[in-house]
């Protein structure tokens, strides 16, 4: 199954389900898309810290739960990746650094 692709004023939500991200990286990425005609959102905890994380893992996890559940956003956008994002996988399992975007069908 394949999602659709975007569209103008289709909204994207900024998620950061693992360590904490500079605000100018969600600042910056958030006027590209923007300029593409994307409606831009971003988690209640995107820019939260807790020590080296993006708010505690019951915010991280709150906050992508919300963002798959609610239907009006066409495509998640997790700022950070890795340990974080899978606290039950070990370190060859673990997703790759950087970012990963996730379309929802």
């Amino acid at each position: 199954m394949n999602p659709p692709f975007l569209k103008s004023k289709d909204q994207i939500r900024i998620v950061s389900p693992s360590g904490l991200i500079n605000p100018e990286y969600i600042d910056g990425v958030a006027k590209v898309l923007s300029s593409w005609g994307l409606q831009v959102t971003e988690g209640k905890f995107a820019r939260s810290e807790y020590g080296r994380f993006a708010g505690t893992k019951e915010q991280r996890i709150a906050d992508l739960q919300e963002a798959l559940d609610d239907r009006t956003v066409k495509a998640i956008l997790c700022s950070r990746g890795r340990l974080a994002c899978s606290p039950k996988k070990s370190r060859e399992q673990a997703m790759p650094s950087g970012t990963l975007a996730l379309l929802k069908t």
